[in-house]
């Protein structure tokens, strides 16, 4: 042995020498590929955000603007279905809208809003005759898209412990829905010859009615915490108090349209609906949080159900309030 030799040169030789064998090689590569996976961490790349849906929406909206101007994007916003434009609309347009609102709560009221156009859209589109199954797969997918978002909305406030806000949403949904779901049912009386395209959207606001009424329950568990923790109820229910003034006076405006028998239909609605308003305010005057919430909640609730049945009579000419109160009695 020449213990003279260098280390460096030592080392060299002996590396040259050493070997592993086959079983070794692929344990010590196992590991090695089990490490590099256990600490990759994504790298972004500086392209992404050309990437990203908002930006790509905000450059479609800035072409239309340089292309059409306002007129174009005001011509697309109020394309019916049938018409060239009405696809745009739904794939362009709105989710612009969407993508440059950062605020929630309005974007979640915009999301309700587009629900209910939908569903506007649907009937008066199903009541014409020869309606195009391309255009009810457009409108079913852009209902049920909202819908969904809608429903993460309203988890995404339960978590947050906003219950009274979830509860409030979800009641939106539920009854635009259940109006709705009666107008669907007349249109289908009307023109038979659509029953396939209004089962797929039947099917679909049905589902989702089952799911707004299961999170109702679930919420109502943790109301009380998510009040008591809140603005007081004097605070909330004069807040509520103005939107249904506002609500009712846009009814009582609209049943003008409406001939005799439908105008004493909704009167006799708005007539319950003011007994539920002196027993919430009572009730509000003897502090109690939690009942003064759901019996706001209540009036909201048949004050837009009414107010999208008072419009679709008035839009689609079919009758929908005689066959509201025939089912009631």
């Amino acid at each position: 042995m020449n213990t003279n030799e260098p280390i460096e040169a030592k080392l060299e030789r002996l590396s040259k020498a050493a070997s592993l064998r086959a079983d070794e090689k692929a344990e010590q590569r196992a590991k090695l590929q089990e490490f590099m996976v256990a600490s990759r961490k994504p790298v972004r790349s500086p392209y992404a955000i050309f990437m990203s849906s908002r930006i790509r929406y905000a450059g479609v909206f800035m072409l239309l603007l340089l292309v059409g101007g306002t007129s174009a994007f005001s011509a697309t916003e109020s394309s019916r279905p049938g018409d060239a434009l009405y696809a745009v609309k739904l794939k362009v347009t709105e989710p612009v809208r969407d993508a440059l609102t950062f605020d929630r709560e309005e974007k979640t009221k915009n999301t309700v809003a587009r629900a209910d156009r939908r569903l506007k859209e649907f009937a008066a589109f199903s009541t014409n005759p020869g309606t195009d199954p391309e255009t009810s797969a457009l409108i079913v997918g852009s209902l049920s898209e909202s819908i969904a978002e809608i429903n993460e909305d309203v988890a995404e406030l339960a978590v947050a412990g906003e219950t009274d806000e979830a509860l409030s949403t979800n009641a939106d949904l539920q009854s635009l829905l259940s109006a709705h779901k009666l107008v669907l049912t007349r249109v289908r009386e009307r023109n038979p010859e659509t029953a396939a395209e209004l089962e797929a959207v039947s099917s679909s606001v049905d589902s989702a009615l089952a799911n707004t009424e299961n999170v109702e329950g679930a919420l109502d568990d943790n109301l009380d915490a998510a009040l008591s923790e809140e603005e007081p109820a004097e605070s909330k229910a004069e807040e509520t108090e103005a939107a249904l003034v506002a609500l009712r006076d846009q009814v009582l405006a609209d049943i003008e349209s409406l001939d005799g028998i439908d105008q004493e239909v909704v009167s006799s609605e708005l007539a319950e609906i003011n007994i539920i308003a002196e027993e919430a305010r009572e009730v509000r005057a003897e502090g109690n949080i939690k009942e003064t919430y759901l019996l706001y909640k209540e009036m909201d609730e048949r004050l837009d159900q009414l107010k999208t049945l008072v419009e679709a009579d008035r839009d689609l000419g079919i009758g929908v309030i005689d066959s509201d109160a025939a089912e009631s009695e």
